[in-house]
């Protein structure tokens, strides 16, 4: 077995706590790759990420679809199925990375020596921000009641009263979107057996269009990625085609397979676009939008029930 120390961030020290997580997992700070003749597990160091997901995973070795190195950056791509899933990783060097490569069990990959990509711009962790100031906040709130003297917590009831607090700001449209809708669609609804023809279509339509996917990631292109990403645009017009002026539950139901389609397309053009321009940072980027269309399918099924 080999194994080697990684980085689950391009950034070091203090400034990988903060910094977004690159991959879905949620993977932060330091970490271990072991490599055997039975596969690949990833490990996660102890630590504050580590409290919310789970640390360890463990892949087969023919899980391992893709391998793309940058420098000292490495691109494990693993396929189970119709399922992918993308995890980017840091090493202490070129040299470090370069040895993973040739241990690992797949001969899709690319290397370049040095960096190619425009330097991203540095993400802050939002959540883990808003956690922070949330424990402040309780704090000082906790210190400001002990250090309260007697008189100021026996004061007459007409006092002048607090102001009243800031009313909280709308939801944003990203929000929103995600949280619509907020229930199924009932088995009783005028709406469902016309909702369920739809989605039916629409899986046998999409399975085509995903199984075409999985043939070309053995070899892929952005010429081939392109194609496919122009048929998903037109899967997008049809659905539009299909649902017309529609309202209520089957406008809901339009959205979503509208999304799945976007996120398709776009996640097609920019994975085309990064292998083009060799830039590992917006071939990450793209499979995001992949996992939201993944999550949106699921949406879907929830939405409308067998």
């Amino acid at each position: 077995m080999h194994t080697f120390d990684i980085r689950f961030a391009k950034s070091e020290g203090l400034a990988a706590l903060f910094e977004a997580p690159a991959n879905r997992r949620g993977w932060k700070g330091a970490g271990k790759l072991s490599i055997d003749s039975q596969g690949i597990s990833i490990a996660m160091k102890r630590g504050l990420p580590g409290l919310f997901s789970r640390r360890l995973r463990r892949f087969a070795a023919h899980d391992l679809a893709e391998v793309y190195r940058e420098g000292d950056a490495l691109r494990l791509e693993f396929a189970t199925n119709f399922s992918r899933e993308v995890l980017p990783i840091w090493t202490r060097g070129a040299e470090v990375a370069a040895e993973i490569v040739q241990l690992l069990p797949t001969r899709q990959t690319v290397e370049l020596e040095h960096s190619t990509s425009p330097a991203s711009a540095y993400r802050l962790d939002r959540v883990l921000c808003a956690l922070m100031v949330a424990v402040v906040v309780m704090i000082a709130g906790a210190v400001y009641l002990l250090n309260r003297s007697p008189a100021t917590i026996q004061a007459p009831a007409t006092a002048t009263p607090a102001p009243a607090a800031a009313e909280p700001d709308a939801p944003t449209a990203d929000a929103v979107e995600k949280a619509a809708p907020a229930l199924p669609m009932a088995r009783t609804s005028p709406a469902w057996p016309a909702a369920r023809r739809h989605v039916t279509a629409f899986e046998a339509e999409i399975a085509t269009l995903r199984a075409e996917f999985v043939t070309l990631m053995e070899s892929p292109s952005p010429l081939r990625l392109d194609g496919l990403a122009a048929k998903w645009h037109e899967k997008l017009q049809g659905v539009q085609i299909t649902f017309g002026s529609q309202t209520g539950e089957l406008l809901e139901l339009a959205n979503i397979q509208a999304a799945i389609c976007i996120n398709w397309r776009e996640f097609l053009y920019n994975y085309a676009g990064g292998l083009r321009e060799q830039d590992l940072e917006r071939i990450n980027a793209a499979f995001a939008a992949r996992e939201q269309a993944d999550l949106l399918r699921e949406r879907m099924r929830w939405y409308v029930p067998d």
